[in-house]
């Protein structure tokens, strides 16, 4: 129940656990319990890591723009708030809903900042951050590169 709950890093951990433990599918069945638990004055998911999963929900259902908007916004929590280790993941989502949407530089740019990020590929999401890559690259024509 979200009453055992006890701080804002547990109930961030667990969402990205749902999340990247066991999929989109299974936040969508859990998110109620997030959301009531985000009601509790003394508890709140991190805004950051909300935004992070609100693009990745967004790009499950189709919704670009959305998307596009969602990780944007986790962009700028997390290079001023942290967690730093997310930093790739929400850089790989911004890529891959920018190119899905047509917007190649830009798309570009999101891998180019991604890939200066030190330790890039060691993100606790590494391969979920590379299978985004790997989606953007295929957008932008960089088929050889998404392989």
């Amino acid at each position: 129940g979200h009453v055992a709950w006890a701080s804002e890093e547990y109930l961030s951990a667990l969402l990205c656990v749902v999340l990247h433990g066991y999929g989109i599918t299974a936040l969508g069945g859990e998110l109620s319990s997030f959301t009531a638990a985000d009601h509790v004055e003394s508890v709140r998911i991190d805004h950051g890591l909300r935004r992070a999963a609100d693009a990745e929900i967004a790009l499950f259902a189709g919704d670009l723009p959305s998307a596009t908007i969602a990780a944007a916004d986790a962009i700028d929590t997390i290079e001023v708030d942290g967690p730093e280790d997310f930093l790739p993941r929400v850089l790989s989502l911004h890529a891959l809903a920018l190119a899905l949407s047509g917007q190649v530089s830009d798309a570009r740019e999101q891998l180019r900042r991604m890939r200066a990020v030190p330790n890039h590929t060691n993100s606790p999401v590494g391969p979920e951050m590379r299978a985004a890559e790997a989606g953007a690259l295929f957008c932008v024509g960089d088929r050889d590169a998404a392989k």
